[in-house]
């Protein structure tokens, strides 16, 4: 039996089952698994940037616009998903397992049965030991997780030089002298996993798209739709948000298993984006060469032993990169939209989408450096990236780094 189809149906099935488009530099969003993960999809692609009213030093202003969507994983990494990573190789050889030996948890314990090589991890017997933060991989080992997470978990190392970061540009720069380092820091266009940039993880959780009404956003100045600092507290406290500020000792902190405060979700729905660990970013944080420092954002728990809070939309640190992790940051993974996603983001010759989604399927933003300067005009709406490339202008302005500039040698221990 021939059923004829009205074209217009045909169309909308022929975008339905259509290869998904290209969001942020992914050639095709088919077949990225969940794995283990929770993720919350971040949409609005074309929000506007924050434009203040706070960041003397032009940090954030003009950032925090992404057009296209993506996903941020909902908690940060564990210690249950960090040591299945970790054990795919540290058990291979010995030079491996001191690669990746890196890492921090007060969930984590080696294994006593296992005679190498190298060494094996498992989670320890303390309840919630496997949802417990991960702390103090170097960037690298952060990157070869996303490889790894691209291209399937696989157990041959060669195979995870690539995919999200390029592990052969893992160096020092070239010249006379030190010249800073070379890594790649921002993701390969194709990446399935990535480390998120500064404006993805700040519209993940400080963008609000129903703000001030159903379609009306905006930027909340502090996390978990408030424009004031979350409430410190131990999990079933009243009015507990977070354990940034929780005045005990990092060890107790840091065994607050990742969920444990669930009312305080960003708008999108991410938890522990202030508490557990400070979270990496990628790009560099210097403007121009020589690079040696990476950011990250996010207040860590226990005492908040400096002047600024690192939850604010406009809080950021440094640390320096290269083999060097710090035992207060951990990871949270960002990811690409499945296909089946697309749905609800179609480009080609439909009419009825937005002016604004239509834009988001031809431009893909490019945060080659994570913190380059901008010149802003209020009255001027363009993108932060479009304004400076408009400019023609690659001078630097004056920095004065409130956001708390800080260096492995002089960030607090743990």
């Amino acid at each position: 039996m021939h059923i004829s189809i009205p074209s217009s149906i045909a169309l909308t099935l022929t975008l339905l089952f259509a290869p998904a488009p290209a969001w942020g530099g992914v050639a095709g969003a088919g077949g990225i698994p969940d794995y283990d993960f929770q993720w919350s999809t971040i949409g609005d692609p074309g929000n506007p940037a924050y434009e203040g009213p706070h960041d003397a030093d032009m940090r954030i202003l003009g950032r925090g616009d992404v057009d296209y969507e993506y996903r941020m994983s909902t908690r940060e990494v564990t210690t249950a998903q960090w040591i299945e990573f970790v054990n795919t190789f540290s058990t291979q050889s010995q030079t491996l397992s001191a690669q990746f030996s890196d890492f921090h948890s007060q969930g984590d314990m080696t294994d006593p049965s296992y005679n190498g090589p190298g060494h094996r991890y498992q989670v320890n017997p303390l309840p919630g030991a496997a949802d417990m933060p991960v702390t103090g991989m170097s960037f690298r080992n952060a990157s070869l997780y996303t490889n790894w997470l691209h291209h399937g978990k696989p157990s041959d190392f060669a195979l995870i030089q690539s995919g999200a970061y390029d592990a052969s540009t893992f160096g020092v720069a070239p010249g006379d002298g030190f010249t800073g380092l070379s890594d790649q820091v921002v993701r390969s266009p194709g990446a399935k996993f990535w480390i998120p940039n500064a404006s993805e993880w700040k519209k993940a959780t400080h963008w609000d798209p129903n703000k001030d009404g159903p379609g009306a956003g905006g930027w909340w100045e502090n996390q978990y739709s408030s424009d004031t600092a979350p409430v410190p507290g131990l999990p079933g406290e009243p009015g507990a948000q977070t354990s940034a500020g929780v005045e005990l000792q990092l060890h107790v902190v840091f065994g607050i298993p990742l969920g444990s405060y669930p009312d305080a979700v960003s708008p999108w729905g991410l938890l522990d984006t202030s508490g557990a660990a400070s979270e990496l970013l990628e790009g560099w944080w210097e403007p121009e060469a020589p690079f040696t420092s990476l950011p990250f954002t996010g207040q860590d728990a226990g005492p908040i032993g400096f002047g600024s809070r690192l939850d604010k939309v406009v809080g950021f640190g440094t640390f320096t990169g290269g083999d060097g992790g710090h035992p207060n940051i951990g990871l949270r993974i960002a990811s690409a939209v499945p296909a089946l996603s697309s749905v609800f983001v179609l480009c080609g010759g439909t009419t009825w989408l937005s002016s604004r989604r239509k834009r988001a399927c031809i431009r893909r933003r490019q945060d080659y450096l994570f913190m380059q300067p901008r010149a802003h005009n209020h009255d001027d709406h363009r993108s932060a990236d479009a304004r400076f490339q408009a400019s023609g202008s690659s001078e630097d302005s004056p920095l004065t780094v409130r956001s708390v500039r800080l260096s492995v040698q002089s960030y607090r221990s743990a």
